[in-house]
């Protein structure tokens, strides 16, 4: 894996060009030497230069030599690239062989033994752009077409890596990180984005991006998932600039075989198998987050079962409240779940267990410097220090890979009662929709009748929301804080309606809604702006394979039963992975985890609350400051007031940082 950067000059104006090349060159590598970067190297070409840091994680990766300047064939390509499925790949490339020998290229070596970079880049030469419809994996890939004059800049089908761009007047900067392109970009182009302030400012959600595509910076955008953007000088002289979507398996419409798939158990679990085999291939040890939850466990579980075939050991570790939290929780929920995992552990022979308590941090202690890491205001301060605290233990036990499985909601456990009864009554199935609410009642003791109060209450809220008549949407929107004005210049409240209108609002939620979640690109652009980042600054590579494309894909095509059928909600887990989950984990319906439970306790523990004398001047632009200024001087610090306090304090240190 690496981090890449480059920048090219398009138009004819050459003017100090090479000045404007070596300038780009030191500016923009600076930031990355706060990262941990195995080895740097740039190729420098007539108009521009490309970059890669590689981080090596793997035997293959000590090999990669990118960027790649190949002028016999004409083209400079640099990739931050892992791939997956790489047996399927080299079947495809070859049959190729003859093609690519006449392309001067050196093919002595076998191609499973070739780095992931040179594996992509064979694959665009024999492919050029749809080499995407071949390669499957974590990448963005960049690449400069001499002979035709254009710039192609891939993000890989899920978006799990972060690439970022300024594209403007002939001149295109890229970079994983923001901060070579602010460092660089013509002065006047330069600013924050209020609209992306707004937007991520607007609600207590942990996420950052709204609009899909934008940053917290003026004129620098990211390319989002299952897309690349093409750049070039048409015959008029004119620089174009577009995105174009590559992939999108909702626009998909196939055609049904008629066939119907006999083993969807199996199915799956192979699949899932080779998703997490492909995400533990690494020369390190591999560590997993692990909760008491069915995503974070199933990951493990498989994980652990295939390392102990090699004789290998799980490093997993587990988040937990300090000793002295005392904090009561509603019913149902639980904020220390020790036991939820000693139970799973009691499974698993080879998994090296740590519970962490980030003994002596908090959002506040570590708010500037997981703020300028991220390169966004982060809301989510309170979760992001203990799954970095856990990634820096993690690479004290010579780990390269942390394997996590918070993307599993939305595929290997979805799947819920009141959805499956929906979709039913929709396609006209209703004996089947009374067949399963039934089985809900007869399950968990419920009445007839409050079964219909739950529906009933279900789709009023529903019918509320779509009529524009639902006051919990509406009081979801900070109107304390953030300046209501704001919300109505960037059109907050209707760009989050048309978001749940696309996904669904509450578990009334058909099919197709939720895949609309999986497949959303501004969902995809808040998790690998933490993931990236996290990645290139601890060293340890963040997998995620409830998200792979390959496992995605699969789970689209299956019916709903799949995911729920007589109550057993959840049911890929709770049935196909039997033997992976224990039964205490598996079949516990009564208890859910409660992330960051003791974030009010930590904040009144550790770390000086910010002062609102030394806030920015700037924060003036987008908070209302008497609330602000109000929030701040209040003595008591608890779980109602702590999260706005810790994302106006993240919002301070920002504007800080990169106002100019």
């Amino acid at each position: 894996m690496s981090a890449i950067w480059g920048f090219i000059r398009l138009d004819k104006d050459q003017n100090e060009l090479q000045k404007r090349i070596e300038e780009c060159r030191g500016k923009m590598k600076q930031p990355y030497e706060e990262c941990v970067i195995d080895r740097f190297e740039d190729t420098v070409f007539d108009n521009g230069f490309f970059a890669c840091g590689v981080q090596e994680f793997n035997e293959r990766s000590k090999e990669e030599k990118l960027p790649v300047l190949d002028r016999e064939n004409g083209f400079v390509f640099t990739a931050d690239v892992i791939l997956n499925d790489r047996d399927r790949l080299v079947k495809d490339i070859n049959e190729h062989v003859e093609e690519l020998a006449n392309g001067g290229l050196d093919l002595a070596k076998d191609f499973m033994s070739l780095p992931d970079g040179q594996l992509a880049y064979f694959a665009w030469l024999i492919w050029k752009k749809d080499f995407i419809r071949h390669i499957t994996g974590m990448f963005a890939i960049a690449v400069y077409d001499f002979n035709n004059a254009k710039f192609y800049l891939f993000a890989d089908h899920m978006g799990t890596r972060c690439i970022n761009y300024y594209a403007k007047d002939g001149v295109i900067l890229f970079s994983t990180l923001s901060r070579p392109i602010t460092a660089v970009m013509p002065e006047k182009e330069y600013g924050i984005n209020e609209r992306f302030i707004a937007a991520c400012e607007s609600t207590a959600s942990p996420e950052l991006c709204l609009f899909a595509g934008e940053t917290p910076f003026e004129n620098v955008y990211q390319v989002n998932a299952g897309c690349y953007i093409e750049n070039q000088i048409d015959d008029n002289g004119n620089f174009i600039s577009r995105e174009l979507e590559y992939w999108n398996p909702l626009k998909e419409n196939k055609k049904e075989t008629g066939t119907e798939i006999k083993d969807y158990r199996q199915l799956f679990r192979d699949c899932f198998f080779n998703c997490v085999k492909d995400a533990i291939d690494t020369d390190g040890n591999v560590a997993a987050t692990i909760s008491s939850g069915l995503d974070s466990t199933s990951v493990a579980g498989i994980a652990a079962r295939i390392l102990k075939k090699k004789d290998e050991k799980l490093y997993g570790f587990t988040s937990v409240p300090l000793s002295d939290y005392d904090g009561k929780l509603e019913r149902g929920m639980v904020a220390d779940e020790s036991n939820g995992v000693k139970n799973f552990l009691s499974a698993y022979d080879n998994i090296d267990h740590f519970f962490d308590d980030c003994e002596g941090k908090s959002a506040f202690t570590e708010l500037e410097r997981l703020v300028h890491i991220i390169e966004a205001p982060v809301k989510a301060l309170s979760n992001l220090v203990w799954i970095e605290d856990i990634a820096q233990k993690a690479k004290e036990k010579k780990c390269k890979v942390l394997l996590i499985g918070q993307f599993g909601n939305g595929t290997i456990s979805s799947g819920d009662v009141l959805s499956r009864v929906y979709q039913e009554i929709r396609e006209g199935h209703f004996a089947t929709a009374k067949k399963q609410l039934a089985k809900l009642g007869e399950k968990f003791g419920i009445s007839r009748k409050n079964l219909i109060g739950i529906m009933a209450s279900q789709w009023f809220e529903k019918a509320s929301f779509d009529l524009g008549l639902n006051r919990s949407f509406k009081k979801s929107f900070d109107n304390v804080y953030l300046k209501e004005e704001l919300l109505k210049k960037h059109n907050i409240v209707d760009a989050h309606r048309k978001q749940f209108k696309r996904q669904g609002y509450n578990s009334l939620a058909t099919r197709k809604q939720q895949l609309s979640f999986v497949f959303d690109k501004a969902m995809a652009q808040n998790i690998n702006m933490y993931d990236t980042r996290l990645s290139l600054y601890t060293g340890i590579m963040i997998k995620d394979p409830t998200r792979d494309k390959r496992l995605v894909e699969l789970i689209a095509s299956f019916p709903i039963e799949q995911f729920c059928d007589n109550a057993v909600e959840r049911r890929l887990v709770r049935e196909y992975l039997s033997d992976i989950v224990p039964d205490s984990v598996r079949l516990d319906y009564n208890h859910m985890g409660r992330q960051s439970a003791d974030m009010g306790h930590r904040l009144k523990k550790y770390g000086n609350k910010p002062l609102f004398k030394e806030f920015c001047g700037n924060l003036s632009q987008y908070m209302q400051m008497e609330n602000v200024k109000s929030l701040f001087e209040r003595q008591e610090i608890d779980d109602d007031n702590g999260f706005d306090l810790v994302r106006i304090a993240a919002l301070d240190v920002f504007l800080k940082e990169n106002y100019k």
